[in-house]
């Protein structure tokens, strides 16, 4: 509750921004360290490749998408729209406009017979696409049209009021595998950020990669790299390796947390990850029998008890 109240006092001070101040010179690209200028050029770019002009939507890179959700998506189009209007360069800002204008005309807005609330079930929509909305209105409202400002305070009402208010996280730093040089992930451009591209646990960007719609997220890590900070004790980590790492976290149960100090937490999990330069050894323990989430019966265990992985010529078994 605390967060649904949080956010739209976000809404309410976005509201009174836009009609009581001028609006801040928007972020340009030239202003952003080095390694985020590189991030924002390259995945810019390799959008611009993805971007249909017919539709003003980005192309899915993603099979999954195609065969689930079809073959064009809001969620990274508005994206685009923020490395275009970082880059501002030629027709980006024309473009910027009409990607943000599309991605906002896609959005359900009024109750069908398949739902009574405000916002229905989406495939084609996708409500995260309310924080990008959050971030474009402040930052960018002096390259924005009038219509297109209100169109965006409309909006962000709508998800605030509909699918936002059940759905107020996103893995802003997801990974997927354990060897991210075989994929796109959120934390590598994190680390890219950090550390530059020659440091960083990227894939080949000159050859397909899995999870390729995730490499469009990176002009939202641009926009807020002068907000990173990174301990000084952790860069060193990021830039080598130290052997013979151990990891401990303790995970508190979501459904005993609110009750139970997490010592306490009969539901609890303590996961432990030992490291070294080629073999990976993690364990947990837990009051469990199995998975806690609904998997298909073909699916893999999600939170298997222990696992052990090892590198060989840049190959990973397990």
């Amino acid at each position: 509750m605390r967060i649904i109240t949080l956010f739209f006092a976000c809404l309410h001070t976005l509201s009174l921004l836009t009609t009581t101040t001028l609006a801040a010179p928007a972020p340009q690209l030239f202003a952003i360290t080095p390694h985020a200028q590189d991030l924002a050029k390259l995945s810019t770019s390799w959008m611009d490749e993805r971007y249909d002009p017919v539709y003003k939507l980005l192309r899915t890179a993603s099979k999954n998408f195609l065969n689930t959700v079809g073959t064009h998506t809001t969620r990274e189009t508005l994206w685009y729209s923020i490395g275009l209007f970082l880059r501002n360069n030629g027709s980006d800002h024309d473009c910027a406009i009409r990607a943000v204008r599309m991605s906002s005309t896609t959005s359900l807005t009024r109750p069908t017979t398949r739902s009574t609330a405000r916002s229905v079930a989406y495939q084609r929509y996708d409500p995260i696409g309310g924080t990008t909305l959050a971030i474009i209105l402040p930052d960018f409202e002096s390259m924005l049209p009038p219509d297109l400002v209100a169109r965006i305070e409309h909006a962000l009402r709508l998800a605030a009021e509909g699918d936002e208010s059940q759905k107020l996280r996103r893995p802003y730093d997801r990974s997927h595998g354990i060897d991210m040089t075989r994929y796109q992930s959120l934390i590598v451009q994190w680390i890219w950020l950090a550390v530059g591209h020659d440091q960083a646990p990227v894939p080949d960007l000159t050859r397909p990669f899995n999870h390729p719609d995730d490499w469009c997220f990176v002009p939202m890590v641009a926009l807020l790299s002068p907000y990173a900070r990174i301990p000084p004790t952790v860069l060193p980590r990021l830039q080598s390796f130290t052997s013979g790492c151990t990891i401990s976290r303790v995970v508190a149960s979501t459904a005993q947390r609110a009750t139970n100090h997490w010592q306490d937490d009969p539901w609890n999990r303590i996961v432990t990850s030992w490291l070294s330069e080629n073999v990976m050894i993690e364990a947990q323990i837990c009051n469990e029998t199995g998975s806690q989430l609904p998997v298909p019966p073909s699916h893999p265990p999600l939170a298997p008890p222990h696992r052990r992985d090892w590198m060989v010529q840049d190959v990973f078994y397990g």
